[in-house]
């Protein structure tokens, strides 16, 4: 790579993303980028396919691509009244938009059909188990006597949704069995789950083969509403490293935001993998420059020979 050349890096996210905003200012500010902003709310302004037999093959366009948000189907207001048409048009603006991305990116940050796959809870837990982590007792039902009975064994329960999709409220909550009806129960699966008792948390990102575990305290549930207590980055011991590393490698994924809560007793849980969370307010909360790390992480998920001196040069600036 001579000293000229540029990385050719695009960004998926939807307007107003703080994370996207700022990874895109520190790498134009510290290596040489040329950086698109592709919005799914906006994809009409961008995306287009042509396949004829004089096209030329685009697969080369983006030497990087990171799709930060684009985990729900969306759909322009008007098309919100008539189901069917909301679910046609939600499609189309997503495979349309996946398409676009594959033919012109030549690496990815997680592969489409992986962060697609890996937004399924059950999935995560299969995975989880299967790298040897650990996880609370669990029950996936919208049968109203077996998560009655399984409440009974294993309560108190937190009450999951099968996935993020955005729009209606898709955190964590502790159920109230009072509240419960068979009729509810009935409309879709959820994810019921023995609450782990305590107030740490860990919240663990992995950019490639860079594990960093940072450990808080909470009361809250769903702890990612709770910035007010600072977060320390700390190591955690070799068997979930191990450990961390395989789900990566079964899921198929290069980065992801893993999510642990410690009991009383003192073992870590699996909660939930979220393979784009949130990481940023970790910069401030911990002191670590972890913004600045997953840029130079993107940087060299390139792979583009010659890069040692940019990389050297960005993480000096950005120190």
């Amino acid at each position: 790579m001579t000293p000229e050349a540029r990385i050719s890096v695009c960004i998926v996210s939807f307007s107003g993303d703080a994370h996207a905003e700022i990874i895109g200012a520190l790498l134009e500010k510290n290596y040489p980028v040329d950086l698109t902003f592709i919005c799914p709310d906006r994809c009409q302004d961008v995306v287009s396919l042509t396949y004829a037999t004089e096209s030329p093959d685009a697969s080369d366009g983006y030497d990087v691509t990171w799709v930060r948000r684009k985990n729900f189907l969306y759909v322009k207001p008007e098309a919100r009244g008539d189901l069917d048409w909301a679910i046609n048009t939600a499609q189309a603006n997503q495979d349309a938009l996946d398409a676009f991305i594959a033919r012109n990116s030549r690496v990815l940050v997680n592969p489409l059909d992986k962060a697609a796959a890996i937004e399924n809870k059950a999935t995560q837990l299969k995975i989880a188990a299967l790298s040897g982590l650990k996880i609370p007792p669990t029950l996936i039902s919208s049968n109203y006597r077996s998560v009655i009975e399984f409440e009974r064994q294993h309560g108190p329960l937190i009450i999951k949704s099968m996935r993020s999709l955005g729009g209606a409220p898709t955190g964590t909550f502790l159920l109230e069995t009072r509240l419960l009806s068979q009729e509810g129960c009935a409309h879709a699966p959820l994810i019921y789950q023995q609450e782990v008792k305590g107030n740490k948390h860990l919240r663990v990102a992995v950019f490639g083969s860079e594990i960093l575990p940072f450990e808080y305290e909470s009361d809250q549930l769903d702890s990612r509403f709770d910035a007010r207590n600072k977060a320390v980055l700390v190591r955690v011991d070799e068997h979930m490293n191990s450990a961390l590393l395989r789900f990566m490698e079964i899921a198929g994924l290069r980065m992801g935001i893993f999510d642990f809560k410690r009991s009383d007793g003192g073992d870590w849980y699996f909660l939930e993998i979220n393979q784009q969370g949130a990481f940023a307010y970790l910069d401030p909360l911990a002191g670590y420059p972890i913004l600045k790390r997953f840029a130079q992480f993107l940087i060299a998920s390139s792979g583009i020979q010659g890069l040692e001196k940019s990389l050297v040069l960005g993480e000096q600036a950005t120190r």
